[in-house]
């Protein structure tokens, strides 16, 4: 076939299949246009580009600039010029086939009004001309753009962006250190996302009139008129939204020094289902709540009454919490609200707050219990790590039937640090586990690393006071992640996870689940065999320890020949990996003294991935 013939049946084609296939190239290939001395648009009229972004503050091009041109790291960025020079037409060369496809392509307007902001000054008059009534997508931030140098380069382009602001459905504008007071007041009818920081201080907010906005992410202060229509909302100033009765999604930060009319903001917000607070910055000092054992709406931790706030959010289903902010007695008095409001329908709940007070707050451990409750949680998962003399602890509710369901996921997760003055007090640290932990509900154990006694192990001593609660797990879920170093050697049985064999630690273990990955280590193996160590020696060998003897290994101590079996051992077919019923060998060797039923899952052999516990 020809060029000639090739030429004919691309213009052939409908100018429907046209439209997609313009759009989805445009979409990988966009256009940006610089405008050095080579590529711009006129030789009197160039400007110089960098590798950084607007307003670039280290470019030794300028000629008032004070660098000492002489210097290496000077000369480092002479080497590095080129890189910042940009020039791709991108999807405006399908314009160059032939005349259909070019007619084609300047009837998609909507193509032209997305990359305004990386094109150079001409060029964006040219785009803007072709855009027409299109909304547009004015993107400050590009990191494709030109970087202009020259003021009055500058100076055309600020102009160019005003005129068409009122044009725009997106503005991103989180870099830009121009002046956008032209912003504050602005009717802009057509947009429905912004990204927008103030980057300098204010002497008064700046009011943006968008009706139809969709999704906001605003930083400083910044304030919204009525938008009705607003979904999705990213702020760290309350004040910025003043009505937005369809808000469904809300992530605040940093609001600390305000966090008390929190709860006036949220009681505007009917429709809420997703709220996310990020408070991280110094600690919080105020008084920690303790003195609440139970959490009752009559106590009115939040001055709700004395304020006239009626606080319902009947459509939150889900509630997070990050930073040392959450001890706030605002916070902590919110979590408890929500979870026991009649009206809630929580069904995710996950607080991080690795301050030291956070542990002993009644209302957040309150509010863990009966989150766990609400979403009849039968399913524990725990996690402990040793931190700056304590421990760091995950503890984790869920549905043993929701763990591969994505969709209807219902889970309260916690990540608290417990001090070493809490620790060493066992009477204290098993209160605090007994207020968290309701023992009735659960009948399955989730553990992934297990730490070994040795000298100063916080983390041991938590999962010890954690366990002691656990009266009615039956199943216990361990995995083979290892990802902290080797631990110090204990004696056989002195930190058994189920204890002795008179007197259990999970009196009602009947069941043991093993989930592990080709790469197993054979040290994961011994550091289980000594958390379940109640195994009686002496048992009956399997014949894969009968089979595999060795000179001076006691065969009769499971964990020890573990350990010092050869890799080979374990291999299948001379690969470097575990098989299935060898692993399956090897627990029922173990552990078959301590339960009745060992099931054993290879992670790698199946394409169903759980969704609980959390992945840390």
């Amino acid at each position: 076939m020809d060029v000639g013939q090739t030429d004919t049946l691309s213009q052939r084609l409908p100018a429907d299949i046209l439209f997609y296939t313009f759009s989805l190239i445009a979409h990988y290939d966009r256009p940006s246009l610089c405008s050095c001395s080579k590529h711009g648009p006129s030789p009197h009229d160039t400007e110089y580009c960098c590798s950084g972004f607007a307003y670039c503050e280290f470019c030794t091009h300028d000629p008032t600039s004070d660098l000492d041109f002489s210097s290496p790291q000077t000369q480092r960025t002479r080497l590095r010029e080129p890189e910042g020079c940009v020039y791709s037409l991108g999807w405006v060369r399908l314009g160059h086939v032939c005349r259909s496809w070019r007619s084609v392509l300047l009837d998609m307007r909507s193509l032209w009004a997305k990359d305004i902001c990386t094109l150079n000054n001409v060029a964006m008059a040219v785009f803007l001309h072709r855009a027409q009534r299109r909304p547009l997508n004015l993107d400050f931030d590009s990191a494709t753009g030109e970087h202009m140098r020259r003021m009055g380069s500058r100076a055309e382009r600020a102009a160019l962006l005003q005129a068409n602001v009122p044009k725009a459905r997106t503005i991103r504008l989180t870099r830009f250190r121009g002046d956008i007071t032209y912003l504050d007041g602005q009717a802009l009818p057509l947009l429905e996302v912004l990204d927008l920081s103030l980057t300098s201080p204010r002497p008064r907010e700046l009011a943006i009139n968008a009706p139809n906005l969709r999704r906001v992410k605003l930083s400083g202060p910044i304030v919204l008129h009525a938008t009705p229509k607003l979904l999705r909302a990213t702020i760290n100033n309350l004040t910025s939204l003043t009505e937005a009765p369809s808000l469904q999604d809300l992530e605040l930060k940093g609001l600390a020094p305000r966090v008390q009319e929190l709860p006036r903001l949220l009681a505007k917000l009917p429709c809420l289902e997703d709220l996310s607070i990020i408070m991280t910055g110094p600690p919080h000092r105020g008084t920690v709540d303790t003195q609440y054992i139970e959490y009752d709406h009559g106590h009115d931790v939040l001055g709700l009454r004395s304020r006239n706030i009626t606080l319902s959010l009947p459509a939150l289903t889900q509630l997070r919490v990050f930073g040392y902010g959450a001890t706030h007695r605002s916070v902590c008095g919110l979590l408890a609200h929500l979870t026991t409001s009649s009206e809630c329908n929580l069904q995710r709940l996950d607080v991080h707050c690795t301050h030291s007070e956070f542990a002993k707050s009644s209302l957040a451990i309150i509010a863990f219990r009966t989150a766990a409750y609400n979403i009849s949680a039968n399913s524990v998962y725990l996690h402990f790590r040793n931190s700056g003399g304590g421990a760091v602890a995950v503890v984790s509710a869920s549905r043993i039937e929701d763990r591969y369901d994505s969709k209807h996921r219902s889970s309260t997760t916690f990540e608290m640090y417990i001090p070493a003055a809490v620790i060493d007090n066992e009477w204290s640290i098993r209160a605090t586990f007994r207020r968290l932990l309701p023992s009735e509900l659960f009948t399955h154990l989730f553990l992934e690393c297990l730490p070994i006694l040795g000298p100063d192990n916080p983390a041991q001593s938590v999962l010890r006071a954690a366990l002691s609660q656990l009266r009615c797990v039956h199943t216990l879920w361990v995995s083979d992640n290892e990802r902290y170093p080797p631990p110090t050697e204990a004696d056989d049985g002195s930190y058994p996870l189920a204890g002795a064999l008179p007197s259990l630690s999970i009196p009602s273990l009947k069941t043991l689940h093993i989930s592990y990955t080709r790469g197993i280590f054979r040290d994961w193996w011994k550091r289980l065999a000594i958390a379940v160590a109640a195994r009686q020696r002496g048992a009956t060998r399997t014949a894969l320890e009968m089979f595999h003897e060795q000179p001076g290994v006691d065969l009769h101590a499971p964990d020890v020949f573990v350990l010092n079996a050869p890799i080979e051992a374990f291999n299948v077919d001379r690969s470097s990996v575990w098989a299935k019923e060898k692993v399956s060998d090897v627990a029922r060797s173990l552990f078959a003294q301590i339960v009745e039923e060992i099931e054993v899952e290879e992670l790698e052999a199946t394409d169903l991935k759980p969704v609980w516990p959390p992945s840390l």
